[in-house]
C-alpha cells in the first residue's frame, strides 16, 4: 500500500506515535549514557551494535546486494548522518543539557532546506520560508535567554558548537541521499550507515577520552545503553519504515516538532534540568518556524513541478 491510499492502518499510526515519543527519549539516555562512556564511544558502540543487526537482516532478507560503489557512498552518507550527526550530539551532552540539545536539533529541518536549495535546486524561498527562519532564530534566542551565564564556560560553548556542527553533516547528508535514490533494502541502507560511522567513531574516540571498562559500567548505564541501541537505533528506525508505507513523508516529518518537546520535558522531570514557562514556550516558537520554513520550501518545490515548460 502506497503512501498516497487513504486507508492507513492502525499499525502506521502506532508506529509514527512511537517515533515522536523513542526519538525524543533518546536525548535522555544519551545524557544518562555519557555519565557512564564517553559520547563520541558510546555513539559509536551504539551505532556498530545496531549496524551489524540490520546489515545480518537485511543479508537474510534483501534480494540485492549493495556493489563496492554503494558500499563506499553510503559509508561517507553514514560519517555525515551519524558520525557527524549523532557521534557530535553524544559528545555534546557531555556538557550540554538534553532538552537544550533536543531544541537545537529541531533546527536540523533548516539544513536539509538549505542543502536542497543549493544542491538539488527544486525550490526556492519564499515568504514563508524567510518568516519562519527568522521565527524559529528568535525562538532560539528565547530558549537561550536563561543559559546566556553559561556562555563563559568554554567547555559549554564547545558543546553547542558540535552540535551545530552534526546538524549541518545530518542535513548534507541526507540530501546527498535523496539525491542519490539508491534502490536496495532499507535494512542494507541504514545498517551500512550505521556500521561505518560506528567504527569511526569507536577509532576516533580514544584521541578524545579513554576507552571504558564495560564491565565496570553500572547496570543503570546498560540500561540506558540498551535503549539506545534496540529502541533508540533499531526498533525505532523499523517503525519508521512501516510508517512511510502508509503515510507521506512530509506528515510523517512532524515527528522532528514533537522530539524536542518530549526531550525538554523529560530532561526536566528526570534530571532536574532548567526548564522554565518562557523557556518552553520559546521551544514551540523555534518549532513552528521550522515548521514553516519547511511548508514553505514543499510549496515552492510543488509550484516549480507545476510550473510549465
Amino acid at each position: 500500500m502506497s503512501s498516497t491510499q487513504s486507508a492507513k492502518p492502525l499499525s502506521a499510526w502506532i508506529a509514527f506515535v512511537a517515533i515522536c515519543i523513542i526519538w525524543g527519549t533518546t536525548y535522555l539516555g544519551i545524557k544518562i549514557g555519557v555519565n557512564y562512556m564517553p559520547g563520541l564511544f558510546l555513539a559509536g558502540f551504539r551505532n556498530t551494535i545496531a549496524g551489524f543487526i540490520l546489515i545480518s537482516i537485511a543479508f537474510f532478507v534483501a534480494k540485492e546486494k549493495p556493489d563496492a560503489k554503494t558500499l563506499g557512498f553510503l559509508s561517507m552518507i553514514g560519517l555525515l548522518n551519524l558520525g557527524l550527526g549523532n557521534g557530535l550530539v553524544s559528545w555534546a551532552e557531555e556538557y550540554v543539557s538534553s532538552g537544550l540539545t533536543a531544541i537545537i536539533c529541531a533546527l536540523s529541518p533548516l539544513w536539509i532546506a538549505i542543502f536542497s536549495l543549493i544542491i538539488l535546486r527544486d525550490s526556492r524561498l519564499n515568504w514563508m520560508s524567510i518568516s519562519g527562519l527568522f521565527l524559529g532564530f528568535l525562538g532560539i534566542v528565547g530558549v537561550f535567554k536563561d543559559y546566556f551565564p553559561e556562555l563563559a564556560n568554554p567547555d559549554y560553548r564547545f558543546g553547542i558548537l558540535i552540535i551545530v556542527i552534526g546538524n549541518i553533516g545530518w542535513g548534507l547528508g541526507s540530501v546527498l541521499l535523496v539525491r542519490k535514490a539508491l534502490k536496495i533494502s532499507v535494512f542494507y541502507t541504514s545498517g551500512i550507515q550505521m556500521f561505518a560511522a560506528g567504527i569511526v567513531l569507536l577509532m576516533s574516540s580514544s584521541f578524545t577520552a579513554p576507552i571504558p571498562n564495560l564491565f565496570e559500567i553500572a547496570w543503570e548505564g546498560w540500561v540506558a545503553i540498551l535503549y539506545l541501541i534496540f529502541f533508540g537505533s533499531i526498533i525505532s528506525y523499523l517503525a519508521y519504515m512501516h510508517a512511510l508505507n502508509y503515510i507521506a513523508p512530509t506528515r510523517l516529518s512532524v515527528y522532528s516538532y514533537v522530539n524536542p518537546l518530549v526531550a525538554i520535558w523529560l530532561g526536566w522531570l528526570v534530571l532536574n534540568e532548567l526548564l522554565t514557562w518562557f523557556m518552553f514556550l520559546s521551544s514551540l516558537i523555534t518549532v513552528v518556524g521550522v515548521w514553516m520554513v519547511n511548508r514553505g520550501y514543499n510549496m515552492a518545490k510543488l509550484q516549480i513541478v507545476k510550473k510549465p515548460l
